[in-house]
């Protein structure tokens, strides 16, 4: 018998939506803004002129997001460690809905 595989959707608003109430994963002093669904892929997922999924989305806020992620300021172990907090935050969402 075939393994049957359920095709998992690129975009869930509702998942970037429930992101954006959560803290950010930074969680520190210099947290200023609002929360963002900020797309953070591991290494090799990202794709050239496109968008991860929404579900490597990680709650960061304003200034994390923009003045940290996006211009480079943060080492990989720093992108590795709210990347877990995405994924963790991913498998909470899932098991209060029952699963995608």
């Amino acid at each position: 018998m075939a393994a049957e595989f359920k095709v998992v959707p690129s975009r869930d608003k509702a998942f970037k939506e429930w992101i954006r109430t959560q803290r950010c994963a930074v969680d520190d002093e210099d947290c200023e803004g609002w929360i963002e669904a900020a797309h953070v892929a591991p290494r090799g997922q990202g794709r050239m002129g496109g968008r991860a999924s929404d579900y490597f989305c990680t709650p960061l806020c304003r200034h994390h997001h923009h003045d940290k992620l996006h211009a480079g300021k943060m080492t990989p172990e720093q992108v590795d460690a709210i990347m877990l907090v995405g994924r963790e935050l991913l498998v909470l969402y899932l098991d209060q809905r029952g699963g995608i």
